[in-house]
C-alpha cells in the first residue's frame, strides 16, 4: 500500500561553487507539474521527474538524495520558450528564467529608456547556455523573449514518508 507524506515537501539544491565562470557555471532545478502529472501529493515507491537547466560550463553533475533515489532519465531535451517577460529594471543586465540553447526574438514591450529617461533601441548581448541578457547601457524597459532552451530530465521516488532533499552538484571541470 502506498501512502500520501503528510507534508508535500520536496526541497532541491543547487551548487556549483564557481564564482569564475558566473551565469554560464550555473545550474537550475525545476519540478514541473506537466512531467509529473500535477500531483497534489508525492506519493512513496511513485517515480517523478525533476528539469535540471545547465549553464554552458558544467562539465558534469552529480545527484544525491537522504533517501530514496535520483537519477538521469535522458539528456539535452529541447523546449521552446514563448512569451516570457523581461525585465531591464535602471541596469545593463536581466535574466531569463531558463538557459538560452538556441536563437531567441527580443521584442520590446512599449518605450525602452537609458537610465536617465531618454528613449533609446539598445543593442542586447546573448550568451548561449546563460540566463543574462546584457544591454550595451543601463536601461529602463520590458522585453518579451521567446527562446529554445534545453535541460536534463531527472527521475526521484521516496521510499518512505518524509521531507525529501534532492541536491544537484555541477562542476566545470570535465
Amino acid at each position: 500500500m502506498t501512502k500520501a507524506y503528510d507534508s508535500v515537501q520536496v526541497v532541491i539544491g543547487v551548487s556549483t561553487g564557481d564564482v569564475e565562470n558566473e551565469g554560464t557555471a550555473e545550474i537550475v532545478a525545476e519540478l514541473n507539474a506537466e512531467d509529473n502529472g500535477s500531483p497534489s501529493d508525492y506519493i512513496e515507491g511513485t517515480q517523478y521527474f525533476v528539469r535540471l537547466y545547465k549553464g554552458a560550463s558544467i562539465q558534469s553533475v552529480i545527484s544525491f538524495s537522504n533517501f530514496g533515489g535520483v537519477g538521469i532519465s535522458q539528456r539535452n531535451v529541447s523546449e521552446d520558450v514563448e512569451d516570457e517577460l523581461i525585465a531591464f529594471t535602471g541596469s545593463a543586465t536581466a535574466s531569463l528564467n531558463k538557459m538560452l540553447w538556441g536563437d531567441i526574438t527580443l521584442t520590446p514591450v512599449g518605450i525602452v529608456y537609458t537610465k536617465n529617461g531618454v528613449v533609446v533601441t539598445p543593442t542586447i548581448i546573448k550568451t548561449q547556455g546563460n540566463r543574462t541578457l546584457t544591454a550595451d547601457q543601463e536601461i529602463w524597459g520590458i522585453y518579451l523573449a521567446s527562446y529554445k532552451t534545453q535541460w536534463d530530465k531527472y527521475w526521484f521516488n521516496a521510499n518512505r514518508q518524509g521531507t525529501m532533499l534532492i541536491v544537484f552538484v555541477g562542476d566545470t571541470e570535465a
